[in-house]
């Protein structure tokens, strides 16, 4: 059985004809925009809602927007709301021109902690921004007094609770102005976007009605500047036909909870709590668990596909870093992100459905333990690069299976007295990581090299532990490549023809697939299980003899791309001492793949000319870390041919670089001797 988060379309399937009656009747009308059933829409949903007026727009973040406008707020302003939100709550506040200021949350129900406003309160503030998250309400009675007694507006942001009532009052109706999105996924969604602004003060009404329509109050008329922001007449005819059945889709809603609380108490899961004085209306049925990325990829082995809302909270977000906020600012917001999920929630969802997803989920919690140790261990391997080694760990901490994650330090010894400060100002770093769920540091008395090192490291390790992620202390990784190497090590962990896992995806032209197979091996971000690195030959004349013999010559240099062949026998004759060009050779010559991202997870940061023992500086392989993560699947073990060329035609691009003996000699160096 196949149980999927949203079900929407299922909704239209049992309607359908209602609907499509609907927008028929649009077409036939002529009126497209802002006609009688955008009016009759706007009327009936204020008055489900017991507010004055309703004003439909194109969707719930320019409801937001155009809200702010509407009370005047704009450049420099402060508006308090909180970071545990989706994007468009902040983004309509940062398009508006305003100022967001994050409070943390309750950490029982999700919802703005009305102790820390007061705190957040400076002479910018101008508004308070509350979110009634998942479909419940924000505890509005004392966030009114203190808007009151600091001459504040509120802004309820209702996306998310259509149909909730605080204290006998619908969402969206206890404040000056309120904000909704009719999203496909809401409690009351359309068949595309569409938002709707709400209030109780005409002259409020009348300015958002310009605002949407340009500015005008009539057309080629502007009395302010405005927008383009108006809700579509046939989506508002269909959001007419599914209104009066918004009673039922809450009350089924909360049936569903009940059957979810009823199945899953005593699991080990922190269960949703509903205030005493809210009707919920279960836009989301959010669970917490420590062990939330391992829960959800085993319901995805049994079809059960979950939502995280919301796995990175907004203030960490590369987007909004100038606001200045920094990790361990929202603590409460930072570890729910860290934990919860949300299980399948829409009226449509059937009882077998609802059981099936509860007794998996039963399962799974009474074998967590059995599961919960199986995040590979992190191998690091650090010299005498202390900024470096600390960038390398501190985007490691960025990854959420940081936490569920043993790390193994190899800090190399000193090669020469030069190194010798670089070591011990590394060391005392190293000594004092955490985040992980342990670190272990092993301190070589002397200077192993990175050669040496990492095939001493990687051996051990690999040997107890049966598999692990590989990385070198000029490495910055994406907050998404240990989910990427953990799923991927667990999807081929038994596909004998993979031989490892790679992060770094070298800067091609090309459009590539979200992963594929080449036959080669890499050693920027890497993984690999006890199977695959066993076939690794540390016998260099062997490897060049077997790739002659077999004639893979021209393979391994990516059809005389780049030059492997040559970086082996410099390998042979002692120009230079790689654990990495005799990896690559072992994998071809066994006929392997490895897996690549589409999108780099890993960016080089040793090229920057600053202590590197062989290194100047070099940016042909600057890439832009993915800010999404890539979504694995599992692919037929075969070569990507597309791939393979792509990465080959960048090769030629560097054909002049290598072709100066320094320069090439100096970069070969780098990446394999250190």
């Amino acid at each position: 059985m196949e149980v999927r988060v949203w079900g929407y379309l299922k909704e239209y399937a049992e309607n359908k004809e209602e609907i499509l009656k609907a927008v028929e009747e649009v077409f036939e009308s002529g009126q497209l925009i802002l006609g009688d059933k955008v009016r009759l829409f706007e009327k009936s949903y204020a008055a489900y809602c017991g507010v004055n007026y309703g004003i439909g727009v194109d969707n719930g973040t320019n409801a937001i927007i155009l809200a702010l406008h509407s009370l005047g707020i704009g450049e420099g302003d402060e508006v308090i709301t909180v970071a545990n939100t989706a994007i468009p709550t902040v983004s309509a506040i940062v398009t508006a021109g305003a100022i967001p200021v994050f409070v943390d949350i309750d950490p029982e129900t999700y919802l703005m902690d009305i102790s820390k406003i007061e705190a957040a309160i400076t002479s910018k503030t101008r508004c308070i921004l509350p979110v009634h998250l998942y479909g419940q309400c924000v505890d509005m009675d004392p966030l009114i007094e203190i808007a009151c007694r600091y001459h504040l507006y509120i802004i309820e942001d209702c996306a998310q609770a259509q149909g909730a009532l605080y204290k006998g009052k619908m969402a969206g109706c206890l404040s000056n102005v309120s904000t909704t999105s009719f999203y496909p996924t809401k409690v009351l969604g359309a068949y595309g976007d569409g938002g709707m602004i709400l209030t109780n003060d005409e002259e409020i009404n009348k300015k958002l009605r310009r605002l949407r329509f340009y500015g005008a109050e009539r057309t080629y008329y502007a009395l302010e500047h405005g927008y383009n922001s108006r809700l579509d007449e046939v989506q508002a005819a269909i959001l007419l036909t599914k209104l009066p059945r918004m009673e039922g889709y809450v009350n089924r809603r909360n049936e569903i909870a009940q059957l979810y609380d009823e199945m899953l108490q005593g699991t080990g899961l922190v269960l949703p709590r509903k205030l005493d004085y809210n009707r919920h209306s279960y836009y989301l049925y959010v669970v917490r668990h420590p062990s939330r990325d391992i829960i959800i990829s085993k319901l995805k082995e049994r079809q059960i596909f979950l939502n995280v809302s919301y796995p990175w909270p907004i203030h960490t977000m590369k987007a909004y870093s100038y606001l200045g906020y920094k990790d361990g600012d929202l603590p409460e917001t930072e570890l729910a992100a860290k934990e919860i999920f949300s299980l399948p929630m829409y009226p449509t969802l059937t009882n077998e459905e609802i059981i099936y997803v509860c007794e998996q989920m039963q399962e799974i919690m009474r074998n967590l333990k059995q599961y919960d140790m199986n995040y590979a261990p992190i191998i690091l391997f650090t010299y005498c690069r202390p900024r470096h080694t600390k960038q390398a760990v501190e985007a490691l901490l960025e990854n959420s299976e940081a936490s569920g994650s043993d790390l193994i330090i190899y800090s190399d010894g000193p090669k020469n007295e030069k190194a010798i400060d670089g070591v011990s100002d590394t060391r005392k770093y190293i000594r004092t990581i955490s985040g992980f769920k342990s670190i272990q540091i092993i301190e070589r008395p002397k200077n192993f090299g990175l050669a040496n090192s990492i095939i001493d490291g990687v051996t051990s390790v690999i040997n107890k532990h049966g598999r692990a992620i590989v990385v070198e202390d000029d490495l910055i990784v994406s907050r998404f490549f240990l989910k990427y190497m953990n799923e991927a090590l667990e999807i081929y962990e038994n596909t004998l023809e993979v031989i490892s896992i790679h992060g770094y995806m070298y800067p091609v032209t090309e459009i590539l697939p979200e992963s594929f197979f080449i036959k080669n091996a890499d050693c920027w971000g890497w993984a690999t299980w006890k199977r695959g690195w066993k076939l690794f030959n540390a016998d260099s004349k062997a490897l060049l003899q077997e790739i002659e013999t077999k004639k893979l010559c021209k393979k391994f240099d990516f059809n005389d791309c780049y030059p492997y062949v040559a970086m082996l026998k410099d390998q042979i004759s002692g120009k230079v001492d790689s654990w990495a060009i005799r990896w690559y050779a072992s994998a071809l010559v066994n006929n392997k793949l490895t897996l690549y991202p589409g999108r780099s997870l890993v960016f080089q940061n040793g090229m920057d000319g600053e202590g590197g023992t062989h290194c100047g500086e070099d940016t042909n392989y600057t890439v832009e870390i993915s800010e999404t993560p890539i979504q694995l699947r599992k692919l037929k073990a075969k070569e990507n041919k597309r791939a393979r060329r792509a990465i080959a035609n960048y090769f030629v691009t560097l054909l002049p670089i290598r072709r100066k003996e320094k320069k090439r000699k100096r970069f070969w160096n780098f990446i394999f001797i250190r």
